[in-house]
C-alpha cells in the first residue's frame, strides 16, 4: 500500500472512530441503557408539575381498572372485593404502570383470562411487588401472552419463569453491590438494570453465566460499575444468539470485563456484530479478532483501530444497515442481525427463525 493510501486509511479510521463514539452513546441513550434520572430528579428539573402528572396518571389507571372490576360480567361480590384489594395492594407497592391492566378484567386486546387465573396472577404480582421486585417484566409477558391467546396453564408457567429470572437478577445485583461494584446513582436505573438482566436470562443466558461475569468484574483494577456488568451480560447474550458457543461467549466477555472494558466498549462490540451481517462474514472471525485484541493488551482506542483495519466496521456504515441506530437492527429474524432472539413466544419458544444464533431461549438454564 502506498504512503498516500495509508494516510487516507488512517484519516478515515480516525473520523469513523469519532463518529462511532457519538453513535454508540446516542444508541445507548435512546435505548435506555444510560442512567435514567429517576422520579425525584425529574420533579426537581421539571418542577411540581412532573409529580402532579405522575399522580394523575396513576389515578387514571386506578379508575380505569376499578371501572372494569365493577362492570365485568360473571364476577361475584367476593371476587370483585378481592380484585379491588389486589389492585390497591399492587398500587401501594409501586406496581402502577399501564401494564398492570393486563391482570385485571376488560383488557381490550387478546384472550380474556378466566377469573381464577386473573386472581392468581394478581396475587402473584402483588406479592412480588410487596417484596420490592420489579414486576414490569412479568406484566409484559402477561400482556404478550394475552395478545397471542396463550392458554392459562402456559401463561402461569410463563409468569413463574419470568418471576424466577427477576429474583435471580435481583440477587446478582445485590451481590454485585456487596462485591464493590459501583451502583447507579439513580435507584430507578438500578431497578431497570434488574429487568434487563432478567430479560437476558429469559433469552437463554443462565444465572450461573451472569454470576461468572460478576466474579470477573470483581477482580479487575479499574472501578467496575453495575452498568458495565449489565452490558457484559447483554453482550454475552447477543454473542450466543449470533451462534458463538455459550462458554466462549461468556469467557471472552468476562475477559474483556476483567481487563477494564466498560459498557461503552462492550456495546460497540455489539455494533460490530450488526456490521458483520452487512458484510456477510462469520461471527467466529469477529470473536477471533476481538480475542486477539484482548490477548495483546490493547486498550479501547487501539482495539477499535485494529477491528476497523480488519473490516469489522467502516466509515460509511456507522448508521448500521437498515436503521437509524445500529442496535435497532438486532432481532429481525433469520438472516438479519440478532436473528437468534427475534420473535420469542411468551413461553420462551421462538416465534420466528433461530437465525445464526440457533438459540431459542426455551430454557433459562443448561
Amino acid at each position: 500500500m502506498s504512503a498516500s493510501r495509508k494516510c487516507k486509511v488512517l484519516v478515515a479510521g480516525a473520523a469513523a472512530l469519532a463518529v462511532l463514539a457519538g453513535a454508540a452513546w446516542t444508541a445507548a441513550a435512546q435505548s435506555g441503557t444510560t442512567t435514567s434520572p429517576g422520579p425525584k430528579h425529574e420533579r426537581q428539573q421539571a418542577g411540581p408539575q412532573a409529580g402532579a402528572d405522575q399522580e394523575m396518571a396513576q389515578a387514571q389507571i386506578r379508575e380505569r381498572i376499578q371501572e372494569r372490576i365493577r362492570t365485568a360480567p360473571n364476577l361475584t361480590p367476593g371476587e370483585r372485593a378481592t380484585m379491588q384489594g389486589n389492585l390497591e395492594g399492587c398500587l401501594k407497592a409501586g406496581a402502577a404502570g399501564p401494564a398492570l391492566q393486563a391482570v385485571f378484567p376488560g383488557e381490550p386486546k387478546g384472550k380474556q383470562l378466566s377469573t381464577p387465573m386473573m386472581l392468581k396472577l394478581q396475587e402473584r404480582v402483588r406479592a412480588a411487588a410487596q417484596e420490592g421486585l420489579p414486576v414490569e417484566p412479568v406484566l409484559a409477558k402477561v400482556q404478550e401472552a394475552r395478545t397471542k391467546g396463550v392458554p392459562d396453564a402456559t401463561l402461569e408457567r410463563v409468569c413463574e419463569r419470568m418471576e424466577s429470572h427477576v429474583r435471580e437478577a435481583q440477587r446478582i445485583m445485590t451481590q454485585a453491590r456487596a462485591d464493590g461494584l459501583k451502583p447507579a446513582s439513580d435507584p430507578r436505573r438500578e431497578r431497570q438494570m434488574v429487568q434487563e438482566l432478567a430479560q437476558h436470562m429469559w433469552r437463554g443466558t443462565p444465572p450461573a453465566d451472569v454470576d461468572q461475569l460478576r466474579e470477573r468484574a470483581r477482580g479487575r483494577q479499574r472501578v467496575c460499575t453495575m452498568e458495565d456488568l449489565v452490558a457484559a451480560s447483554e453482550t454475552a447474550t447477543r454473542l450466543r444468539e449470533e451462534g458463538v458457543e455459550a462458554r466462549r461467549a461468556v469467557r471472552v466477555t468476562g475477559e474483556a470485563l476483567q481487563k477494564g472494558y466498560g459498557a461503552e466498549e462492550l456495546r460497540r462490540l455489539q455494533f460490530m456484530m450488526v456490521y458483520r451481517h452487512r458484510e456477510g462474514r462469520p461471527v467466529a472471525g469477529l470473536v477471533d479478532d476481538f480475542e486477539h485484541c484482548l490477548g495483546a493488551g490493547m486498550d479501547a482506542a487501539h482495539m477499535y483501530q485494529y477491528m476497523m483495519q480488519h473490516g469489522w466496521m467502516g466509515p460509511g456504515d456507522v448508521g448500521g444497515p437498515g436503521g437509524s441506530r445500529p442496535i435497532d437492527d438486532q432481532g429481525h429474524g433469520p438472516g438479519q442481525p440478532g436473528g437468534g432472539h427475534g420473535g420469542h413466544s411468551p413461553d420462551g419458544g421462538s416465534g420466528g427463525g433461530t437465525g445464526s444464533g440457533g438459540g431459542n431461549g426455551t430454557s433459562g438454564s443448561r
